[in-house]
Formats: C-alpha cells, sequence, structure tokens
C-alpha cells in the first residue's frame, strides 16, 4: 500500500482559547491524579478509556449490574479498518481531491478574527509576579504527580489555572500554594481520600512537584506584539500582532472547511447501507462512556434518569448512526486513496502532542487498533481540506 505522509492539523476555532488540540490536552482535565478522568471519548481524541477485552456485549443490558465489557479497539484490525468490511461496498466515492467550498463557508470577516482575539486574551489574563499567592488567587500551574516515586497516568498537567480556595483539588493541594512566589517550585504533599474513583490511588500518600507560573492579575491584557511572544510563540510560531491576527484566520478558515467537509460525509455522501455491526460498536461505546463519566453500572444510570434500554437506545440512534456512516465513509477514502498509518507516524503524533515517543500506556488502554484509525480518520480528513478547491 502507499503510505501518504500524515499531517496532523490542529482544530483551533472556539478551542484556540485552550492549547493544541487534536488529541492533545493536559493529561487530566479533571483533579490532579484523576487516572480515569471523567471525559468521553471521541474520534479525534486519543484519551484512555479504561476496559476489559470483550465482543461488545453489555452485562448491564441483561440487568446484573455488572459493567460493560468493551474495548475501543473491538472490531477493529491493526490497519485501522473495520474487521470483515470493505468499505466501498457500500460507499459511493466522490471526488474528495478537490471538494469545492463555496466562498461564504471560507471567507472569514474582520469582526470573527477580532472576536476571536477578544476571546483570546480573555484566557491570557495580566500576569502578576511580583508577590507572593494568597488565598483567593487564580494561578497558572504545572504539576508532576507521583506515588513512591512512581508517576502515574492523569497526574500531570501543565498551563493549568486554578483558583485557592475554589477549584476542586483532592485533600488540602492549593493551599499548599499559599506564600510561594511565581516561578518557584513547590512539593506538594497530599492523600487520595479513600472513597476516590481510582482505586489504585485510594488511600495513597502522593507528592506533586508543582511550579508556580504566574498569579493572574485583574482586568485584560492589552494586545502587542511583546503578549504574543510571550503566550503564544512556542505554541504556534507567532511573533507579533499582525502574524497572530494572519493566524487566527487561516485557523478559523481551515475549520469553517473542516465543518463543511464533516457535513458533506454525513448528509451529501451516498451510501446503500450500514452494517448493523458499526452501529452496535457505537452503541457499545456509548454505553461504556455513559458508565466511566456517570461512575455507575447501565443498569443504575438507567434507574437515575428513569428510562429503560430502549429508550437509550431510541433517543441515541441518530447521533449513532451519523457517527457510524462518518466512519464508514473515512474508510472507504482510505481504501480508495491507500492511506494508511505507520508505527512511526503514531509514535511522531504522540512525541508531538505529548512530549514522548512512548505511546504503551495509550496502547494498553484504547488498543493499537483504535488509536491507528483514529490518526488514519485525522489524515484522510486533513487530506481533503488540503485538497478543497476554494471558490
Amino acid at each position: 500500500m502507499k503510505n501518504k505522509k500524515m499531517y496532523l492539523y490542529y482544530v483551533l476555532g472556539f478551542l484556540l482559547l485552550f492549547t493544541l488540540l487534536v488529541g492533545c490536552a493536559s493529561e487530566s482535565d479533571d483533579e490532579p491524579g484523576r487516572a480515569d478522568p471523567s471525559q468521553s471519548v471521541t474520534e479525534g481524541e486519543v484519551e484512555p478509556n479504561r476496559a476489559e477485552n470483550g465482543a461488545g456485549t453489555s452485562n448491564a443490558e441483561n440487568g446484573t449490574g455488572s459493567r460493560i465489557e468493551f474495548s475501543q479497539s473491538d472490531g477493529i484490525n491493526e490497519d485501522g479498518f473495520w474487521e470483515g468490511i470493505v468499505a466501498l461496498d457500500y460507499v459511493e466515492i466522490f471526488d474528495y481531491e478537490n471538494m469545492e467550498i463555496p466562498s461564504d463557508v471560507h471567507s472569514i470577516s474582520d469582526e470573527e478574527v477580532e472576536l476571536e482575539l477578544e476571546r483570546l486574551l480573555f484566557q491570557f489574563p495580566p500576569r502578576v509576579m511580583d508577590r507572593a499567592v494568597v488565598d483567593g488567587d487564580t494561578v497558572n500551574i504545572d504539576f508532576v504527580g507521583s506515588v513512591d516515586g512512581y508517576e502515574f497516568r492523569g497526574g500531570t498537567a501543565q498551563g493549568e489555572m486554578v483558583t485557592i480556595g475554589m477549584t476542586p483539588f483532592i485533600d488540602d493541594f492549593l493551599d499548599q500554594l499559599i506564600g510561594h512566589m511565581p516561578g518557584e517550585t513547590v512539593n506538594v504533599e497530599v492523600t487520595f481520600p479513600d472513597e476516590y474513583p481510582e482505586e489504585s490511588l485510594q488511600g495513597e500518600d502522593a507528592l506533586f512537584v508543582t511550579t508556580i507560573n504566574f498569579i493572574a492579575g485583574e482586568g485584560q491584557s492589552e494586545l502587542t506584539d511583546e503578549f504574543v511572544m510571550v503566550n503564544l510563540y512556542d505554541l504556534y510560531g507567532w511573533t507579533n500582532v499582525e502574524e497572530l491576527k494572519d493566524g487566527v484566520r487561516s485557523i478559523l478558515q481551515k475549520n469553517a472547511v473542516g465543518s463543511f467537509v464533516e457535513t458533506y460525509i454525513l448528509s451529501e455522501v451516498n451510501v446503500s447501507s450500514i452494517p448493523e455491526k458499526l452501529i452496535r460498536y457505537q452503541e457499545q461505546s456509548m454505553i461504556s462512556n455513559i458508565e466511566r463519566q456517570a461512575r455507575m453500572s447501565l443498569e443504575d444510570y438507567l434507574q437515575e434518569v428513569e428510562m429503560d434500554m430502549d429508550e437509550l437506545l431510541e433517543q441515541s440512534l441518530e447521533g449513532n448512526t451519523e457517527m457510524a456512516k462518518r466512519s464508514l465513509v473515512l474508510q472507504a477514502i482510505a481504501e480508495h486513496g491507500e492511506f494508511s498509518i505507520s508505527r512511526d507516524d503514531v509514535a511522531d503524533y504522540f512525541e508531538e502532542h505529548f512530549g514522548s515517543r512512548d505511546y504503551s500506556s495509550f496502547e494498553e488502554e484504547l488498543g493499537m487498533p483504535y488509536i491507528v484509525q483514529v490518526l488514519l480518520n485525522q489524515l484522510v480528513l486533513e487530506h481533503i481540506i488540503e485538497s478543497a478547491q476554494l471558490l
């Protein structure tokens, strides 16, 4: 098979306000140390989802109260394709090499750029560096957590904005920052509560090596070349305001084209039928994510929301069918264009977004087939966007 070069793109738009995306996020978006944050996994994200091996059968559906046995890699082969499915048998291939994008889709106004800049400034408040942290301060921190000298998944974050006395961190984590200056590194010692959601951390003493980057000041930062260099150069390479504006406009345009492509795939591409296997997979993935988020069995969840299984599946049928169609169409394009993802591509991705070529913990939790499928679909979408004809 021809191995097309892999282009991973940033999907920013409203997410421009945070950091580079497409699978890149802090190790945890919740309390430090949470190995299994309550975040649903969607295609385009590579985020661990603890699950046992299985063929997509749910004990919870049988009323046992057990958690669903599901792996994100169920039914996917090592090339990232659905096992036993030739997508081109179902999908009428279209001219994905030269998709025409109407001008009203990709034209970005000055007003849209200015609005995005206002949102951006809101996310980067003035930095206070000349006094110690006090109770009630909002501070920007980096931290690396460990138990008995070993770092654990979910215990690391960079650029985390927290407010002393308000942000819900474990134990007295944030209180221990009081009295320390921006630029200092503090050894924060905490004990995970006995009822902590991640069983392996319950009751464990942990050390979080925490760096205080800055205290957030009052008001809004001024948009200057210095602001761009300090806050955005490392992420995007922008050195001045003009480069920032051009970059934001380009990102917004790419997002608009990407949204158009996604909508086209769902509404315009002819698909003769969708294999039942793909819809069942989406249902099982949905149920698994519900159980992760709610931290209870499906049976208990259904009782909580006063809904039965048939109602849940009926309510989610349209969304699950759309996800199945999207996956089928993207695989058909990958088959037609002979796209592929190598192990080196996977390692490159993790090095770019996580700072390490070691993705073994992700592979253990998600399975390599799922990771390859996610990156393969990103590659296909990026190719369509890059090849599009802007009218």
